[in-house]
């Protein structure tokens, strides 16, 4: 938690849209799972669209006071 406080948050969200990806992994090789065709479409569209809300996100505008 102390180390979040200190991060970009451009950095937390692209570490952050790898985890569905390291899960399948995870899943894949310590409980022998595997994954159809479509649900690693999934994860894939899943891990491209925060990556792509992490690389375009902008900071917070101040408001007017």
């Amino acid at each position: 938690m102390v180390a979040l406080t200190r991060m970009p948050a451009r950095i937390y969200g692209t570490l952050t849209c790898l985890e569905p990806g390291l899960g399948a992994l995870a899943g894949f090789l310590f409980l022998d799972e595997s994954l159809t065709a479509p649900q690693l479409a999934g994860i894939a569209a899943v891990i491209a669209a925060a990556f792509g809300a992490a690389l375009t996100s902008r900071p917070p505008v101040p408001s007017p006071e």
